[in-house]
């Protein structure tokens, strides 16, 4: 198994909080060696991904936590957002359609 160093960011789960995730990814990918351009789409990624735990995962209550994982390995980097808030239902087709969780791996 790969060696890597772990970053893991807590942030309370409200909007005015999404900028401290898409900074903190900026400086770790940066310091990575990752190009401009490809830290600029991370943080767009990031942000919807994180936008989406707090809209669908804490629609209903407002003590959420959203947690930020940053897997820095020699040559990529994992960025693993999840949440404890509501689930959904994998075997609702409507639901199938709309989900578009993906794992953010970016070779540096």
């Amino acid at each position: 198994m790969a060696t890597y160093d772990k970053i893991e960011l807590n942030v309370p789960a409200k909007p005015e909080f999404v900028s401290l995730g898409r900074l903190t990814l900026s400086g770790i990918a940066s310091q990575a060696g990752f190009s401009y351009e490809v830290i600029e789409d991370l943080k767009i990624a990031v942000s919807e991904a994180i936008t989406n735990s707090i809209r669908h995962g804490f629609k209903e209550k407002s003590d959420g936590e959203v947690k930020i994982e940053f897997h820095i390995y020699s040559d990529k980097l994992d960025v693993i957002v999840s949440d404890k808030g509501k689930s959904f239902d994998l075997e609702n087709k409507k639901e199938k359609k709309a989900v578009h969780m993906k794992r953010m791996r970016m070779p540096i």
